[in-house]
């Protein structure tokens, strides 16, 4: 059972641990924003639940650096790959998604959060 505990999952978890601290900075975020591509990269395909639990923490990070078009882009894909899932955790952490993309008043912006809010009321 500990097979998903890989070199893409500590980073996924160093990353959580910058973004996630209680006032978190420019260092904490442009580190989380490293470490969770590095995770992505790593992630098998097969690891569809995590892919789309990191993306979700990158794009929430981008959105929070206010790197609009690659945090929207990544939002876009994690709610695409956590369409056919349904987790406690993908929801929550699209949540925070929703919460940062909903600081941005684009339309593109308008339109990831209502994506979100599909995903999360299906």
């Amino acid at each position: 059972w500990l097979n998903f505990f890989d070199e893409a999952e500590m980073l996924s978890l160093e990353a959580m641990a910058s973004v996630y601290l209680p006032e978190p900075g420019i260092a904490e975020h442009a580190a989380a924003i490293e470490l969770l591509r590095a995770a992505i990269a790593k992630r098998s395909e097969s690891m569809v639940r995590s892919r789309a639990l990191d993306m979700a923490s990158l794009s929430e990070a981008l959105l929070m650096r206010d790197e609009l078009e690659d945090g929207l882009a990544v939002g876009y894909d994690a709610v695409e790959l956590a369409e056919d899932l349904r987790s406690v955790q993908i929801t929550e952490r699209l949540c925070r998604v929703r919460a940062a993309a909903a600081e941005h008043p684009s339309s593109e912006g308008r339109d990831l959060v209502e994506r979100i809010d599909g995903y999360a009321h299906a």
